[in-house]
């Protein structure tokens, strides 16, 4: 994963943790621990929207067209197969479908962390939290604390620390590397379109 796009291969494994973090709160350093310890395939939203022509990025539109229509039985269809065979959800998607992906995925576990925001933005995240906490039975609810590095993801989920550091990744960098990455892309496929069209 490290920022870029998973594409599952198995469609049959579980969703196992539905990351509930407000964006911007530590979701790709999270994705890439849920990686390591679950070993599959994560749905970071970041990293699925900006780096994938398909899936996602394809059934997007349609998966908010669902909620507005309050189409339930079409939403839960769409989320379905977006999130078929990834192990794990952070960032967008995951925060915003929460109480769908629950009903999908009963035995998945919710985790949410912090982050530093200003005041109307953490007035917002503290509303999202509330509803997060409000939607998940609490036998299922984790606080995950991202400074304790792995000790904290590793007890909620009951499985070893690895012998490596925790990964630390900026998603704001991480973005704007991938946004790079694209607008590179573009304009090769542009530069390409200019050139045979040529007189």
């Amino acid at each position: 994963m490290g920022g870029v796009p998973c594409v599952p291969q198995d469609h049959t494994r579980p969703l196992k943790v539905i990351g509930a973090g407000y964006s911007r709160t530590g979701t790709l350093s999270m994705a890439l621990a849920l990686e390591k310890l679950l070993d599959g395939p994560i749905m970071h939203g970041g990293s699925q929207l900006l780096g994938r022509e398909d899936g996602i990025l394809c059934q997007t539109p349609e998966i908010f067209t669902a909620r507005a229509r309050h189409d339930r039985p079409r939403l839960l269809k769409l989320l379905h197969e977006a999130t078929a065979g990834f192990v794990a959800i952070t960032d967008a998607q995951g925060n915003y479908f929460v109480a769908e992906l629950l009903e999908l995925y009963p035995d998945a576990e919710v985790s949410r962390q912090e982050g530093q925001f200003g005041p109307m933005t953490k007035r917002r995240m503290d509303e999202h939290n509330e509803y997060v906490k409000e939607l998940t039975p609490p036998s299922k609810f984790y606080m995950v604390e991202l400074n304790e590095g792995w000790a904290s993801l590793c007890r909620i989920l009951k499985t070893p620390i690895p012998d490596e550091l925790f990964p630390r990744a900026n998603d704001a960098e991480a973005v704007e590397g991938l946004a790079g990455q694209i607008l590179v892309e573009a304009g090769s496929r542009w530069a390409g379109i200019f050139a045979s069209n040529k007189v």
